[in-house]
């Protein structure tokens, strides 16, 4: 019970659905690059893929409520020393170990030496995220000092920036992607500060420190189906129209995304406001997710070869299928790696 008391128990929730839904992205998009887009098929691969776009903006949100909400800012020396070296390293690592994988299957022979490193620095293309989130590490001294001296109507102003530069500007561009001209025009709007993951980094602080009312909070649920709907309707009708599979609709910086996003971040911390996290198995389902998001690409292709695929029976029933044998294989590998004495933290 000492391990989970000073849990949060509404942030180990969240980080198990946004693996979750990691995976079962990943899963619906086994075939969705390749599918043709006027078969059932695609679409209920896109289905799937569209709805279950909130697992990295999820994550990011639950590092900025923790790092930016607790009392005292972390140093920067305690940050690069500590979180950001960890990251490196399991970057470095499992950047080799797909790199590995990916040789393998070209076969060594057949590779130079220059090329098989070459594979090991590109590793596999889901790991955008350690060097994503290790600049908001580095940020997060800088941030702390800042939200705690702005007024709560400055920051939601920033985030009516955010609304406009980033998500109606990307659903918006999504809309005309086939447009050099509108691409273009649609280009210059991008502020830096504003258009990137920083400002859900930020919304996760705003929303832990200061909630929402319930009258907001129901208009957000409400919304959930509709976001959803026009995830799906919407990339289906980009896709059909442009002939060939087509994310804009639902990236993470999309309407629908960002809504579905902020929507379940809002119902599980408030729901479970105040609470701590007294279940050990939710304990540590959340402390596995990190190395659930690390391996599960690499379990979804070495299954693969087994002929467990999304399609092995109708892929309505195949894609969650997947997702739940590869999130099973990978949180057992993630928890024996876990607990491998001084070097498992290391490692996932």
């Amino acid at each position: 019970m000492s391990q989970t008391k000073s849990r949060v128990l509404s942030y180990d929730i969240l980080r198990i659905l946004a693996a979750c839904s990691v995976v079962l992205l990943h899963c619906a998009a086994q075939f969705w690059y390749t599918d043709p887009v006027t078969e059932w098929n695609w679409k209920v691969d896109n289905a799937y893929d569209a709805v279950s776009r909130i697992g990295v903006p999820l994550f990011v949100m639950i590092s900025g409520a923790l790092l930016l909400g607790a009392k005292e800012a972390p140093s920067a020396k305690k940050l690069f020393t500590g979180r950001i070296l960890r990251m490196a390293i399991i970057y470095v690592f499992w950047n080799a170990v797909y790199g590995l994988y990916s040789c393998s299957l070209w076969g060594f022979s057949s590779l130079s030496l220059k090329e098989a490193v070459k594979y090991m620095v590109n590793g596999s293309y889901h790991l955008w995220y350690l060097p994503m989130l290790c600049g908001l590490y580095a940020l997060t001294p800088i941030l702390h000092e800042l939200v705690h001296k702005l007024e709560k109507k400055t920051l939601e102003y920033y985030f009516l920036l955010f609304l406009l530069f980033q998500i109606l500007r990307t659903t918006a561009a999504a809309l005309f992607v086939e447009s050099a001209f509108w691409q273009t025009q649609f280009g210059q709007l991008e502020i830096p500060m504003i258009c990137s993951y920083i400002s859900y980094y930020l919304l996760g602080f705003y929303l832990a420190e200061y909630g929402l009312s319930e009258r907001w909070l129901h208009r957000l649920v409400w919304g959930i189906l509709p976001a959803a709907l026009l995830n799906i309707l919407g990339s289906c009708f980009l896709s059909l129209r442009l002939g060939n599979a087509r994310a804009e609709l639902f990236d993470s910086f999309s309407l629908g995304t960002a809504w579905l996003t902020i929507a379940i971040f809002c119902l599980v911390t408030q729901r479970f406001s105040g609470r701590m996290t007294q279940s050990r198995l939710i304990a540590e389902l959340s402390q596995d997710t990190f190395g659930v998001y690390l391996m599960h690409i690499l379990v979804i292709h070495l299954v693969s070869h087994l002929g467990i695929h999304s399609q092995m029976i109708p892929n309505v029933l195949g894609i969650p299928l997947l997702a739940l044998i590869s999130f099973s294989v990978s949180l057992c590998a993630a928890a024996l790696l876990r607990r491998l004495p001084r070097i498992g933290k290391y490692l996932c």
